[in-house]
């Protein structure tokens, strides 16, 4: 008498539980294993080129590509007093 009558109250039980579990992996992944994953992509990915890690002091990641620096390098040879300004802020808009 106390079982499920429809499929559909049988599928959403196993969704549901399946939703559980999943938040709950989710809610175990640390910030170390975060680190960890960026220290690996210093390696693998080429935008990567320095993670700053030190006592007392957030988490450093330096970003770019030789061509952008490069870019810059022409930029800053070929122009005479140019301001340059770099947004350090990453997917923010400017106000």
């Amino acid at each position: 008498m106390n079982c499920a009558c429809d499929f559909r109250v049988l599928l959403n039980q196993k969704y549901n539980a399946r939703k559980r579990e999943k938040s709950n992996c989710a809610r175990n992944n640390y910030v170390a294993d975060e680190n960890l994953d960026v220290l690996g992509m210093l390696n693998e990915h080429p935008y990567v080129q320095t993670v700053i890690h030190s006592k007392l002091q957030v988490p450093s990641i330096i970003c770019y590509t030789k061509e952008q620096i490069m870019d810059l390098q022409h930029f800053l040879t070929n122009t005479k007093n140019q301001p340059i300004g770099i947004d350090r802020t990453f997917g923010r808009e400017n106000y």
